[in-house]
């Protein structure tokens, strides 16, 4: 990579003053917002439709100085394709995903997207094979723990841990935040 662009990217990931994690959960999802060293959540379940959430990023585009979001990626494997019910619902979550990246994109809003074995492994509290229900809760215990001050409800616990993630990754590993920054870029003009 030419020298000037990487000093470009360079500036956004490392100078961004306001960080933002989200949880795709469409009706068990949410955002969280870490500025001047306070925090702000919002559930993703009262923004009901694709405007909505473009609004939400393009106010928050307006009102915010270099933001950077990491936003969890959404997968699914070939075990899932087993089950109808999860296939049916990973697929909404999946569309929902698509609206969340597209939303960022219009408001022009730099992001990464982060696998959740990622974010997991990196705050080591991944452990394998474990119940799905069992899991969510812990991690909210775990988010209690890392956040005392903070109100930790079950819409609200992987996004904060995503952002302790992001913040670690930040402090410890810029180059993977370089690697998987998806930054602005404008359209050329067709015509």
């Amino acid at each position: 990579m030419e020298k000037e662009k990487i000093n470009e990217i360079v500036g956004s990931a490392f100078i961004a003053k306001e960080l933002y994690s989200i949880d795709p959960g469409s009706t068990n999802g949410g955002i969280v917002r870490f500025k001047d060293n306070k925090y702000e959540s919002w559930p993703l379940k009262k923004m009901k439709d694709f405007n909505e959430l473009c609004d939400f990023w393009k106010y928050q585009a307006e009102i915010t100085s270099l933001p950077l979001v990491a936003l969890e990626m959404i997968n699914t494997y070939n075990s899932d394709t087993e089950n109808i019910g999860r296939m049916h619902r990973l697929n909404k979550l999946k569309d929902h995903y698509v609206e969340l990246r597209s939303a960022l994109k219009l408001a022009k809003i730099n992001f990464i997207e982060v696998q959740p074995r990622s974010w997991q492994k990196t705050l080591n509290i991944s452990i394998p094979g474990e119940d799905y229900q069992i899991k969510k809760e812990r991690y909210k215990d775990i988010a209690k723990d890392m956040f005392p001050t903070e109100k930790i409800v079950g819409w609200n616990a992987d996004a904060y841990l995503i952002i302790e993630f992001l913040r670690t990754k930040l402090k410890y590993d810029q180059r993977w935040i370089l690697n998987k920054l998806k930054k602005y870029q404008p359209s050329k003009k067709l015509f």
